[in-house]
This record gives C-alpha cells, structure tokens and sequence, in this order.
C-alpha cells in the first residue's frame, strides 16, 4: 500500500492511510442532526402522506435527503445522486435508502408542496422561539426561474420562466413563505399575504415584525407592529 511521505513543519495532525468510510461532506451531517433536534422528522410524518405499502419510501426518506443536497449546492433533481454516492455521509446521517431523481419528482407532482409548506413552517416556528432578538426584518423578493418548459408562461422579462415569491426573516435567515407560481404573475402579487402571515407566525412566537424591506412592495404597506 502506497504510504504518503509529508514533512510537517507546523499544523498539529498526522496523516496515515485508512480503511475508514469517509466523506467530503461531512458539515452536511450538521443540517441532519439540527432537524432531527428541532422535530422536523416528526413534522414530516404529521404533515406530508404515508407511502401506500409497507415497502414504499416514507416522506422523510424524499424530504431529509433532498434538503441536505440542496444545502450542498444541488441544483437539479439529478444532483441527488451527490448524495446517493457518497457512503460516508449517507452513514453518518442514517439513510438506509435514497429515491432516485425521477422517483423525487413523481413524488413531488402528486401534490407536496402544501404538506411541505406546513413543514417549514414548524422549522421556522422553532428557529424562531428559540432566538434572543424580539424585533425583526421581512424580506420580500420575487425570484425568477427561466425554463425552456412549454407549460410556463412568459414573464414581464421576455422569456418562459416560473417566479418564487420567498419572505425570509433577515435577522435569522430563515424563510417563512413561499409561493411558487407562473412567470407572467406579477411580482409584487401575494405580498401582503405572505406579509401578514410572517406577523401571525411571529406574534405567535411572541416576537413582532418591526421592517419590511422589499423592492416588490405595493403601496398599500407602510409599516407593521407585529
């Protein structure tokens, strides 16, 4: 077996060949044990369906590995694969088994995304309560997704594309709201909705919304309390 020869002059740490499992991405095993601790597992099982047989994948088998390659970086469906690959990391985080990028967005076009929202809402909710500010900042953007897809209508832009309308809470980082909808919707459409419901969910936490900040912004806000 081919040793490796280093002169270390001042790094504390030695290298030696292994027979270990390892992996590249181990900091991802980081946003596993974080949801794990705030009870995502638990709202997935409550908010999203059952597989239909005994042997078919739960929705944390779908939800957990697609948010970690997400957090890695993926960009497509495909880039699961990143994660089906890489043995150390899937030990690391328990997964026994992974769906496939085709097996993903059949799931996800039987209707997820309402049982998905009500999940990230719970994150939110818990990364919320448990921060130390009480004042925070919503910011509101509309964010365009050009496609080549002929179900996609075209956008103000000129080309075919979907728009994600996300809130996040600027202080923590964390998204409150999503909507994701045609490119030809207006972008300072829904708004005030997602601005009411980031109040709600905060006043529920016992915090309030102190700034909005958002270049869709219609005329109607001025400024909330929370």
């Amino acid at each position: 077996m081919f040793k490796p020869t280093v002169t270390q002059e001042r790094l504390d740490f030695q290298l030696a060949p292994t027979r270990d499992t390892i992996t590249g991405r181990a900091g991802l095993a980081l946003f596993q044990e974080a949801a794990l601790t705030l009870g995502v597992r638990k709202s997935i099982k409550e908010n999203l369906p059952a597989p239909g047989s005994g042997h078919g994948l739960k929705p944390q088998e779908y939800v957990l590995p697609m948010a970690l390659m997400l957090c890695g970086g993926g960009r497509t469906l495909e880039d699961i694969r990143e994660i089906e690959t890489d043995e150390g990391l899937r030990q690391l985080c328990g997964f026994a088994r992974l769906p496939g990028a085709d097996a993903i967005g059949q799931w996800l076009r039987r209707g997820q995304l309402s049982g998905l929202k009500r999940v990230n809402q719970f994150l939110a909710r818990q990364v919320i309560v448990r921060s130390d500010g009480n004042d925070f900042t919503l910011d509101v953007d509309a964010t365009m997704i050009e496609t080549k897809k002929q179900c996609a209508e075209v956008s103000y832009l000129g080309c075919r594309a979907f728009e994600a309308l996300l809130s996040f809470i600027a202080e923590l980082d964390v998204c409150v709201a999503c909507d994701y909808r045609q490119g030809s919707v207006p972008p300072g459409a829904g708004v005030k909705r997602q601005l009411l419901s980031a109040c709600r969910l905060l006043k529920s936490c016992g915090k309030r919304l102190r700034y909005l900040r958002s270049v869709e912004c219609p005329r109607f806000v001025r400024h909330s309390e929370g």
